[in-house]
């Protein structure tokens, strides 16, 4: 395991917290366009983004915090402060309130296909996966 010269760190936790952030951005990124897409442009695109601008807004705002506090979480475990796990914990709450709601409401059930419903199951495994990873380096003593 290969340790970075000033750190002590291995290099591997480096490339795990900035794909993480990276990971975070993204889901930012969408989370923006998602607000602002009107919803006459939402009817123009059709398919589920039509549906998504009938969501509630708890869903959306489940959504906001779960990339939010992804990103900060991220940003925590690349800087190695030890509130990466609870903003992570956060973010895995707010990620499994969004995933298990969107699929319930009618009109986006009716959009996906049986298939689309994999992309929610996939973003929780991400979540947990990098909330475990911030708790096992906390323990680690990785994280200050």
């Amino acid at each position: 395991m290969p340790a970075t010269a000033e750190s002590g760190v291995p290099l591997r936790h480096h490339v795990i917290a900035v794909l993480a952030a990276a990971w975070n951005l993204l889901g930012v990124t969408l989370f923006v366009v998602r607000i602002a897409m009107t919803p006459e442009l939402a009817a123009q695109v059709g398919g589920a983004a039509a549906a998504a601008a009938e969501m509630p807004a708890w869903i959306d705002l489940a959504f906001g915090v779960a990339v939010v506090t992804g990103l900060s979480g991220a940003i925590a475990l690349l800087v190695r402060r030890r509130w990466a796990a609870p903003m992570l914990l956060v973010s895995l709450g707010a990620a499994a309130v969004q995933a298990t709601a969107v699929p319930a409401v009618l009109a986006m059930r009716d959009a996906l296909h049986a298939s689309a419903l994999a992309v929610p199951v996939a973003l929780l495994l991400v979540a947990l996966a990098l909330w475990s990873y911030a708790r096992s380096v906390r323990t680690r003593g990785w994280l200050r």
